[in-house]
């Protein structure tokens, strides 16, 4: 009898977890697809903006974007620990308790609402030290002020929608976004060939931002009518507000690291260059991030699934799924590398724009490597998010916060654009050691060497691949032209499927079994 229940039970498990994996890999596909037409659509929406207004209006809005991405450490990280919250009473169908969660973190948002804009404005006296040497004829204030209430109405209605992402549904959200992400980029390139303006070209965008939260807002309602009323919810408890805020503490310190990582590389690019520079910098990190963005939407998509397994299996099951997709994500970034570091300048010079946009080899290499690293640690903050390890990379976080700004600021001192990228290599890196011992020791509960040695092979194998391709392509007489271009992408992929093939036959083989036992 006690075998029955026990087969039982291991019939119910095989059940959840084929039901986590479907769910996961419709999010991962849908998410993949609703990416790429985003990447498209906002690549053509792009041309004709920097075509129409210029490297100096791409300046300001980087540079705005930065100003706008260090007032977001308000929201604390806020969304992870909302997800990771609702993990168990979802899974325990206990309405209650989520109507308790959602409620507070409706009123939790609207704080940060009011503390992003007020800080916002605090800032706005400051903006002629930073554009001081801009040629843009429209009042930066006003453009400030846009980008200001364009961040502030983002974190509005959006509540709700967490629970859609917890309850592995993130296709939803992926769907609505491309909709109204298509719709408003076809506006704003219609607006702005007409009326060579920025300002209209803003405001499209904050109306859009703001109708897609809503429209998401009235989707979590119809899906989940108990959200519907929440004014009369039950109060969160004093225990559960104590664990939320200790997460929040780590959140926050996190976040500010993230900030100080990526909202400040254009503000010292314009202390040591012009505005003009920073559009030039930003066509570059454009291309590198959408695909680093496509990349983690899609990984992103899995965290609920991760988060659901840790609830069904053991430490050992979770560290097993997570190695695979680590491998898998390090291929990928192992390619992007290979193409971009020796391709990336081709296009952006012969093919898309012109030589105004040259950077230079050693600055587009740098920009290459440091979004491939990001991209490949993914993983690592994917699995940490999913089973709520926030508080443990404070000190750490803090540290190197302040150590990027002080080694922006130096290297990028003596060695411009290459100094900046190199101070978030430097400063990124030893958060992404601290994470991984963070994910092993806390959520793992085994050794770290292991996995330490699968990082090191997988930036090696990318490295040398990489000028491996690189010096074949040199070696070859030199093709004009998209065509030519084509031909370049083609010789890079099969020189890197063919070496990762290579030097990684016992992993393939390993996850072609698990693909093959799913479809069985």
């Amino acid at each position: 009898m006690q075998n029955n229940y026990r087969q039982l039970d291991d019939n119910k498990k095989v059940m959840i977890n084929k039901e986590i994996y479907s769910m996961g890999k419709k999010n991962l596909i849908i998410t993949f697809w609703c990416q790429l037409g985003y990447i498209f659509v906002s690549f053509i929406c792009r041309t004709v903006f920097t075509y129409v207004l210029g490297a100096e209006y791409l300046g300001i809005n980087g540079l705005f974007s930065n100003v706008i991405t260090i007032l977001s450490f308000v929201e604390l990280g806020l969304g992870n620990a909302m997800v990771y919250k609702l993990y168990k009473p979802i899974k325990d169908n206990d309405t209650n308790s989520i109507r308790i969660y959602i409620s507070f973190y409706k009123h939790v948002y609207r704080i940060i609402m009011t503390i992003v804009f007020f800080v916002g404005l605090a800032l706005a006296p400051f903006l002629d030290k930073l554009v001081s040497n801009s040629n843009v004829s429209t009042n930066i204030y006003l453009l400030y002020f846009l980008f200001l209430l364009d961040t502030v109405i983002s974190y509005a209605y959006v509540f709700r929608k967490t629970i859609i992402i917890a309850d592995q549904k993130n296709y939803i959200i992926e769907s609505y976004t491309l909709s109204f992400n298509i719709a408003m980029n076809i506006i704003q390139m219609i607006i702005v060939a007409i009326t060579h303006a920025y300002i209209p070209y803003l405001i499209v965008k904050i109306v859009f931002d703001l109708l897609c939260n809503v429209a998401l807002d009235l989707r979590s309602v119809n899906d989940y009518p108990f959200l519907r009323n929440l004014d009369s919810s039950p109060k969160l408890s004093d225990e559960d507000k104590k664990e939320f805020y200790a997460n929040i503490k780590g959140l926050f310190i996190e976040k500010m690291a993230a900030v100080s990582f990526s909202g400040t590389d254009n503000i010292f690019i314009t202390m040591f260059y012009n505005v003009s520079m920073v559009g030039i910098v930003s066509q570059y990190t454009m291309i590198l991030n959408a695909f680093n963005l496509l990349l983690t939407k899609v990984y992103g998509a899995l965290t609920a699934s991760i988060g659901k397994l840790n609830v069904e299996e053991n430490s050992s099951f979770v560290e097993n799924v997570f190695i695979k997709i680590y491998f898998t994500n390090a291929l990928i970034y192992g390619l992007l590398f290979t193409g971009m570091a020796n391709l990336l300048q081709v296009f952006v010079v012969d093919i898309w724009l012109n030589d105004d946009y040259f950077l230079g080899t050693i600055p587009i290499l740098l920009m290459t490597a440091e979004v491939c690293i990001r991209g490949m640690h993914y993983p690592v903050f994917l699995v940490r998010s999913a089973l709520g390890l926030f508080a443990q990379l404070r000190v750490v976080a803090l540290f190197c916060a302040f150590l990027n700004i002080v080694l922006d600021f130096i290297l990028g001192y003596f060695w411009g654009i290459s100094g900046i990228i190199v101070a978030t290599i430097v400063s990124r890196g030893i958060v992404y050691i601290t994470d991984i011992f963070v994910v092993y020791k806390y959520g793992f509960k085994c050794s770290i060497k292991n996995f330490i040695l699968i990082v090191l092979r997988c930036m090696i194998n990318a490295v040398v691949i990489g000028w491996f391709a690189g010096y074949i392509i040199k070696l070859l007489p030199e093709f004009k032209g998209i065509i030519g271009f084509g031909l370049y992408i083609i010789i890079s992929v099969m020189v890197f499927a063919l070496l990762s093939w290579l030097f990684n036959i016992k992993q393939f083989n390993s996850i072609l079994s698990d693909v093959r036992k799913e479809k069985d």
